[in-house]
């Protein structure tokens, strides 16, 4: 009996169970109620609305940084001089427009400077006058010796005097 009964559990058993579940699912699913169905509403974004009307206000920005300037001069004289006006606007972040005198320097260096270059062009001036004398000077001599040595010896000679002896040379340099 012993065995019989062991073969019922192990042969019966799992198949009983088995049954015995579906008919409890089966019962349970006949007697269930199909569910409400709703419709989803999706509810809209909750904003609030401003009028908004066109001002100028100031805006202050805070905030770190190196500020570099868009362009950049190197400001240097022609002349040499002592300062004796500077513009006003002349300061970091100064906007200038080109033409415009942002010093004047002390006139009387100038002034002076331009007298003393006038001095050396009348020197030069003068110094070409001399030399271009005495280039007419030396052919005159050059053309009374010739004259002086066919008297002499009685032969016309047709040498050309040498560009040193006329002060060409002298002449250039001046």
């Amino acid at each position: 009996m012993e065995k019989t009964k062991k073969s019922f559990k192990r042969y019966f058993m799992p198949p009983l169970i088995l049954i015995v579940g579906v008919a409890i699912m089966a019962s349970l699913s006949a007697s269930r109620q199909k569910p409400h169905r709703e419709k989803h509403v999706v509810p809209g974004v909750l904003v609030q609305v401003q009028v908004v009307k066109p001002e100028s206000r100031q805006v202050i920005v805070r905030g770190h940084g190196t500020v570099k300037p868009r362009q950049e001069i190197n400001l240097s004289a022609q002349v040499s001089g002592k300062i004796e006006w500077v513009d006003s606007r002349f300061a970091a972040g100064g906007q200038f427009n080109s033409g415009e005198p942002l010093f004047r320097i002390e006139q009387s260096d100038y002034e002076l400077g331009v007298e003393q270059a006038q001095a050396r062009v009348a020197g030069a001036e003068y110094g070409f006058m001399v030399a271009s004398a005495n280039k007419e000077i030396a052919r005159t001599e050059w053309d009374n010796m010739q004259s002086a040595h066919r008297k002499l010896t009685g032969k016309a000679e047709n040498s050309q005097p040498d560009a040193l002896v006329l002060r060409e040379p002298q002449l250039k340099q001046a």
